[in-house]
Formats: structure tokens, sequence, C-alpha cells
């Protein structure tokens, strides 16, 4: 290699590090009428390039790309989807989409950046139906984070480093059916927390450090019903006020230290219930027994060590799985219904 190409090669390397937003340089496209893929080109160039195309993916892979720009996301024409992954963004500007209320259609995933923070209406008025913002560092989520996206239906925030629910983020999604926020490392949920809930919903919240519950369900309506996810924390006790009268598709306590959960039995109205049994007492054991046979389910005696149970009739399904047991006993209570039953030994 001459010293000349050399020179000029450490000159790239330089700029490609260093340039300044908005990007100036011509950019290398591969694309059809529904999918644009970029990789290490420019989003300002390829906004005017795609003016006459609407309904498109814009992906942009693996580009460096520190700052997103006003300028990169003044969108002249729809877009169907726009993909930023693996990019290196640390950093949204406020208005970044302030002129791109009308023209993205449908999703918008900023998953495996480096974004630490959502700022009050990054987002707001678009008409998406999915946010993803998965695999950053996102620890903070200013009140009106997603303000007015009225359509938007999924909301990801999984693997983030969020430590505090911020309800006040999630005001205005009237629309939202799936909200994603495990992998983080919350440690409480306060009262209210997930008041913003309009409709019947999955929320997933597992995998973080969750301790202390107080009664976050609070201002949700009893009409709603929930698909409940709280596996893998540490919490102990589940109180039955905090789910008394509600519904739930689905509630998910497995892999929590729980040593008490009937009272949360007693009042809850659940389709399917999901625990984990190796924390529990003889006696606590007996009174979700007691409450499953108020059910008609009926009981049998089984010995076994290691099981893992599923079972279920209309209303009232339930699965539980289980680790051995600490028992003083070798009868372990398993139950089923008469017209469908699944045992699994381990």
């Amino acid at each position: 290699m001459s010293w000349k190409t050399y020179t000029l090669l450490v000159i790239l390397i330089f700029f490609n590090q260093y340039r300044a937003c908005p990007y100036p340089l011509t950019p290398s496209l591969k694309y059809t009428l529904l999918n644009v893929s970029m990789r290490q080109t420019v989003v300002a160039d390829v906004i005017k390039v795609l003016d006459n195309f609407d309904g498109m993916t814009i992906t942009v892979d693996k580009q460096f790309l520190p700052q997103l720009c006003c300028d990169m996301m003044n969108l002249g024409h729809r877009i169907k989807e726009i993909i930023f992954r693996a990019g290196s963004i640390g950093y949204i500007e406020a208005t970044c989409f302030s002129r791109s209320v009308q023209n993205v259609m449908e999703r918008i995933d900023f998953s495996f950046n480096a974004l630490t923070s959502i700022k009050s209406s990054t987002f707001k008025h678009l008409e998406i139906a999915e946010l993803w913002l998965s695999d950053n560092f996102i620890a903070t989520l200013g009140d009106g984070a997603f303000f007015n996206l009225t359509k938007l239906r999924m909301l990801s925030l999984e693997k983030n480093n969020l430590q505090v629910l911020n309800s006040e983020a999630f005001s205005s999604l009237s629309s939202l059916q799936s909200l994603y926020l495990g992998h983080n490392c919350i440690r409480n949920l306060q009262r209210g927390a997930l008041n913003f809930l309009a409709r019947d919903a999955v929320v997933s919240l597992n995998c973080n450090q969750i301790i202390q519950i107080g009664n976050f369900l609070e201002g949700i309506s009893l009409k709603i019903k929930l698909n409940l996810e709280l596996n893998g924390n540490k919490i102990e006790s589940f109180s039955g006020n905090i789910v008394e009268n509600r519904t739930f598709q689905i509630l998910n306590l497995a892999n929590n230290p729980l040593k008490n959960i009937s009272a949360v039995l007693s009042s809850a109205k659940i389709d399917r219930l999901e625990f984990f049994c190796g924390y529990l007492s003889l006696k606590d054991v007996q009174s979700v027994v007691n409450w499953a046979k108020a059910r008609g389910i009926l009981l049998l005696t089984n010995r076994c060590s290691q099981y893992n149970i599923s079972f279920g009739l209309a209303s009232s399904t339930i699965s539980c799985s289980s680790t051995r047991m600490a028992l003083n006993s070798n009868n372990y209570y398993l139950l089923y219904l008469s017209i469908f039953l699944v045992v699994n030994e381990i």
C-alpha cells in the first residue's frame, strides 16, 4: 500500500466516525417498491430519493447514527415502517417527528440502540400502531413521552434500565393492547401505576426486581380483562385487595418467593393462573385446593416429587408448575378436570 493511499484511508475513517448531522453523503441504495434496506447510507438523502414511493419500509441497519435529527425525518410521503436497529442512536431531537405526523403509518422500531431516556412528546401525534424501544439503556420516561399516540396498540420497552413505572408517560394511549416492560430494574409498583389502560390488555412486567406492590391496578375499570405477567420477580406476598373483583385472562406469578396467595384467589376472576408452588406451605396448598374445588375441580392425591400440570374448563383454567416441594408427606395434591388433563412428569 502506497503512502498516499494509506493517508487517504485514515482520513475516510476519521470522517466516518465524526460526521456532523445531517449526513450529506449520497447513499448507495438497494430497494424495491415495498422495502428499502440501508447499510452505511444516509437517511436525509434517502428521503429525497423516495419522494415518489408510498407504503414503503425504510430500514437502517447497523449504521453509526448517534443522533436522530429533524431533517432526516422530514417525510413528504407515506411510509409504512421506519426501522433504525443497532445504530448507536443515543438521542432523538424533540421535534424529530413533528413534520411526519400523518406519514408513518404502522411501526417505528428503535431496538438495539443506545437511548437513555424518552423526553416528553418525542413521538406525539404519530398514527403508528407499534413502537419498539427494546434493548436500549432507557432509564427515564418523561411525562407525556408517548402523548396522544391514540392508535398505538403495542409498545415494547423490554430490556432497558427502567426503575420506576411512570404512568404519566403513557397517558392518552387509548388503543393500547400490549405493553412489554420485562427485563428492566423496576422495584416497586406504585398505586395506580397502570391507570392509563383503557381496554383489555397484555401487560408484561416479568423478570424485574419487584418486591413491593401497592394497589397498582387502581384506576383501571373493573370491566377490563388483563393478561398480567409478574413472573420472575421477588414478590413474597400478593394481597387480595389488589385484584379484588378483577378479571384476568392470565395472571402469571411464577418464579416469585410467594408464601401466601390464597387471599388473591378468593376474590379474583381468573381464566388461567400460573404460580410457583415451591415456596407455599401445605396450608396454602390446601387453600388453593379448596378454591379449585369450589369451582367444580376434582381432587386427587398422587405420589410424586416433581410435576408440571395444566388443567382447565370454560372460565376456570389453572396452570401450576413446581419444582421439588419440601413437604412433610409424600402425598401431593394434583388438580384436574374430568374432561381435560395434561400431566407431564419431569
